[in-house]
């Protein structure tokens, strides 16, 4: 657990580091995987949120999920981008948090994922927490140090936390 002092000092709360469903690439879950190939190379991301029609989440489709479902040990089967959907090939159980959550849990999912999808209490998506986002964050306060006030208010910050960072 981090202390909510130093939690507060970083972020005052989660959605201070979420990029908003509007600005996040994603794909339906019925569209077929030609477009979600579609919608992945014109984002230049490697893993997308896969939405219902209704918002929700339901999972995330990467380039190599989508290679590895029209391959086959002798060729690779094109013309299965247009027979299979999205739904048929993503992963349907990704990392997601609420928009309430601790500090620590996003940090401990961001240590095996470029991204942790944000939904509300009916799983409706609200965003994504990017590991690029929080590690900003983080440099934009070690550079804060360079001022004495600073550096002093942040060790004894530390030094009073109770549990381990």
């Amino acid at each position: 657990m981090i202390h909510p002092k130093i939690e507060a000092l970083v972020a005052s709360k989660m959605l201070d580091f979420m990029i908003p469903a509007d600005n996040v690439a994603n794909v339906i879950d019925q569209h077929t995987l030609s477009t979600g190939l579609l919608i992945l190379t014109q984002s230049n991301y490697t893993m997308i949120p896969v939405l219902s029609a209704e918002s929700k989440l339901m999972g995330v489709i990467s380039m190599s999920m989508i290679i590895k479902a029209v391959m086959t040990v002798d060729a690779i089967e094109m013309e299965r981008l247009d027979e299979l959907k999205v739904r048929d090939v993503m992963l349907s159980q990704p990392v997601r948090v609420q928009s309430n959550c601790h500090l620590a849990d996003v940090l401990n999912y961001l240590i095996d994922q470029n991204f942790v999808c944000v939904v509300d209490g009916d799983n409706r998506f609200l965003g994504i927490i990017t590991r690029k986002n929080v590690m900003q964050r983080l440099t934009h306060l070690l550079h804060l140090t360079s001022n004495p006030g600073e550096v002093a208010r942040l060790i004894k910050l530390f030094e009073t936390a109770e549990a381990v960072v």
